[in-house]
């Protein structure tokens, strides 16, 4: 029993010790690395700052489609149509609409809105986040 716990205990060292040795490419190397250089390296692979390149762009991008016009909107219709016959010749208030729509922000809010997505992206910029 006693040495049942004894292996258990050498097997967790053993692989507690080989856990310690560097695995990743950048640390096989002889040559020794100064700590702006592990600096940069840890900052180009943070997962953390990708995602904020990426909400950036995405913001970047959103700023733009949020700084135009709506889609128009052609619109038909048939008005006072009889339902025993279907006829639009039968009554003369039956009716055939088309309309273009297209709807006016008010103001500026167009370039508003826009330089609030902007704003925001600026925010997420991930040189931003490594500064502070």
């Amino acid at each position: 029993m006693r040495i049942h716990t004894s292996l258990k205990i050498l097997f967790f060292v053993f692989v507690f010790i080989s856990s310690l040795q560097p695995t990743n490419f950048v640390f096989s190397h002889t040559e020794e690395y100064t700590l702006e250089v592990m600096e940069k390296i840890a900052i180009e692979r943070a997962p953390e700052l990708e995602q904020l390149r990426s909400r950036k762009i995405a913001l970047e991008d959103s700023a733009i489609a949020d700084g135009q016009m709506a889609d128009p909107k052609l619109q038909a219709g048939i008005i006072n149509v009889p339902t025993d016959t279907f006829s639009n010749t039968q009554e003369n208030m039956t009716q055939i609409k088309f309309a273009l729509v297209q709807d006016f922000p008010r103001g500026n809010s167009l370039s508003l809105r826009t330089e609030q997505q902007k704003l925001l992206a600026k925010g997420e910029d991930p040189k931003s986040a490594i500064e502070n």
